[in-house]
């Protein structure tokens, strides 16, 4: 699964969003964290993924301008990218289908079910999605409830649907 050793993190704080951080291998982006906890939990879980993490916030510079700009409403800031290796399975369909959705846009766990050939499988694309390791570039927070609300989001968050509708918001007024 994993072909990438070196895995370069940094952190950066997003305003309105907080910290964030994120790793990147010579394949693109491998992980995202959100939340104020140290980088013991984040370097812990990429050295369980296999990497040899390696903090340097200047081989993502580029990443860490992404996330300011989109955190000041840039909604087209977040292009990346992204090592799809570190996912398998329905786990990556759901996340590349959710690729798709674009800024200020919505879709409901049911179609993105439809559209990966799992009609039906609303909940088990909401498990997929929650597992996302690459959000926001990944915009699980795109995806709700079929009866329009929110649901639940994954981020790491105590107030996560607080959260998911901040970053709907936040694209939905944001600049091109």
């Amino acid at each position: 699964m994993m072909v990438d050793t070196v895995a370069y993190f940094a952190t950066v704080n997003v305003p309105g969003i907080g910290v964030i951080r994120a790793a990147v291998g010579s394949r693109g982006l491998i992980g995202v964290q959100w939340g104020d906890g140290s980088n013991a939990r984040f370097v812990a879980s990429l050295k369980k993924d296999g990497f040899a993490p390696q903090e340097n916030a200047r081989k993502l510079a580029p990443l860490l301008a992404q996330l300011k700009r989109y955190g000041g409403g840039d909604r087209t800031a977040l292009k990346t990218k992204i090592n799809w290796s570190v996912v398998e399975g329905f786990t990556r369909q759901v996340l590349r289908e959710t690729a798709k959705i674009p800024p200020g846009q919505t879709r409901s766990y049911g179609e993105i079910a439809r559209r990966v050939g799992c009609p039906g499988g609303a909940r088990a694309v909401g498990n997929a999605v929650r597992k996302n390791p690459f959000a926001p570039w990944v915009p699980c927070h795109r995806v709700i409830k079929s009866d329009g609300s929110l649901g639940g989001f994954g981020g790491g968050y105590s107030s996560a649907v607080k959260m998911k509708k901040y970053l709907l918001e936040l694209e939905k007024k944001g600049r091109r």
